[in-house]
């Protein structure tokens, strides 16, 4: 019972974070066409998705993606790679001001998948847990800091 507890309270924090991920990226209004249990908002923006295995993630394989659209409880992806696993780490940054990302990481389970072009999969994600920036292993925050620099770069 104590760890249904615990996974509640994670759950609860993870659509928090995901909510203020959505409210900072645009405005609410824009609700997807899908009629659904959970409204879904137009997102496109980009994701570090990392494999999670055992209890850890795998940089090595690390891949960039974007999303198409969210709720409180999940996330659509259009990944450029079939998914390889079942649970994934979601890095999705804003840029706030020059050179200061805003991270938000999140454990998320593929719920279903389907091939939406050659080489581009459509991925619904049900959100987890919320991980704080000192939980991420450090490979992946230095991706997101050399994926910020590219981006700055480009303005």
């Amino acid at each position: 019972m104590f760890e249904s507890i615990l996974f509640r309270k994670k759950m609860v924090e993870a659509e928090a974070k995901l909510r203020r991920l959505m409210d900072l990226s645009l405005e609410r209004s824009d609700i997807a066409n899908d009629k659904r249990i959970h409204d879904r908002y137009k997102r496109a923006l980009p994701v570090l998705i990392t494999p999670w295995r055992g209890n850890q993630t795998s940089n090595a394989e690390s891949h960039m993606g974007i999303s198409r659209d969210m709720s409180d409880h999940g996330v659509r992806l259009f990944f450029f790679k079939e998914p390889t696993g079942q649970e994934f780490l979601l890095s999705f940054f804003l840029q706030r001001e020059r050179n200061v990302l805003e991270c938000f990481h999140f454990k998320a389970t593929v719920r279903n998948y389907m091939k939406f072009a050659p080489d581009i999969y459509s991925v619904g994600m049900n959100i987890l847990e919320h991980l704080q920036d000192g939980e991420v292993e450090p490979g992946v925050r230095t991706l997101l800091h050399l994926i910020g620099q590219d981006s700055e770069e480009l303005r």
